[in-house]
């Protein structure tokens, strides 16, 4: 299968099904931005892999998740991420910081503790999630800024039924009542209504030892062919999925495009990835 990538950017073809279990190809564009203060995105130098599998801040299973899988098959819309630490831009220990994160018109703000005093404190200590424990119950949601777990509410709703009739009917596939917006990794308030486009102001407040982080989303359009046998089906990606980490003065911004291909899956015979923008 021929690949010809026209961006600096790290990219994938991924064989795999819709929620209808018809045969699809997901291809996914991954690009990692460098920035400065009061200066633009730049793309960096070294561009980070897709994320094959979760990776976590700790035990695996038993820490919040750092970096969920990259492999989703389609997203309707754009998580907004940030990952990293509360600063004290005076340079001080803290045992608090307030965080503020917008992109667009998304914003959240919230309050990050810590025990004793530190430099910086985890921003992934707001991921606490609790369930039942015997004969309590306690429902407590995480307030962070990073990946939203999958079996909490509201988006393990939209994992759909997974029941005796399921089994009979549709297993392995996906239930008739799965949602997409299960793909969707961010907290609720930090998923845009629509895709972003570029141009979306990002700020960030106390959790940068250099200050605030303003900065645009570039505007850049990625278009990818698909090209089979006898037909070539050319669209653009959409960006679904930001990540603002401070501590390695980065972004990453991750594209998707999800191609029905059923029945045609071998008749694919390459792919070409083209970027318009940040000249």
């Amino acid at each position: 299968m021929d690949i010809k990538n026209n961006t600096p950017f790290e990219f994938i073809a991924i064989p795999n099904y819709d929620k209808e279990g018809r045969e699809v190809f997901t291809n996914i564009v991954k690009g990692t931005f460098s920035f400065s203060k009061n200066q633009p995105l730049k793309i960096a130098e070294e561009q980070v892999p897709i994320t094959m599998a979760d990776e976590y801040w700790g035990e695996p299973g038993q820490s919040p998740i750092k970096y969920e899988s990259d492999l989703a098959v389609f997203k309707p819309t754009t998580d907004l991420i940030l990952l990293g630490y509360a600063y004290n831009y005076n340079r001080q220990k803290i045992k608090e910081a307030s965080v503020y994160f917008s992109i667009g018109s998304n914003t959240k703000k919230a309050v990050v503790k810590s025990e004793e005093p530190t430099g910086k404190i985890p921003l992934y200590l707001l991921e606490d999630f609790y369930t039942k424990r015997g004969l309590l119950k306690l429902k407590q949601t995480g307030t962070g800024f990073g990946f939203y777990p999958r079996q909490f509410k509201p988006r393990v709703k939209y994992a759909g039924t997974y029941d005796e009739q399921w089994k009979k009917e549709r297993s392995p596939f996906l239930p008739r009542d799965f949602d997409y917006r299960f793909f969707q990794s961010a907290y609720p308030e930090l998923i845009t209504q629509k895709y972003l486009k570029g141009n979306e102001k990002v700020y960030a407040v106390n959790v940068w030892a250099d200050g605030p982080i303003k900065f645009n989303i570039p505007d850049i359009t990625l278009r990818l062919k698909t090209i089979f046998e006898q037909k070539l089906i050319e669209e653009d990606a959409m960006l679904d999925t930001v990540i603002l980490e401070p501590e390695e003065n980065r972004a990453l911004l991750i594209w998707r495009q999800m191609i029905p291909c059923q029945g045609m899956t071998m008749e694919i015979r390459g792919f070409e990835i083209n970027m318009n923008g940040l000249n």
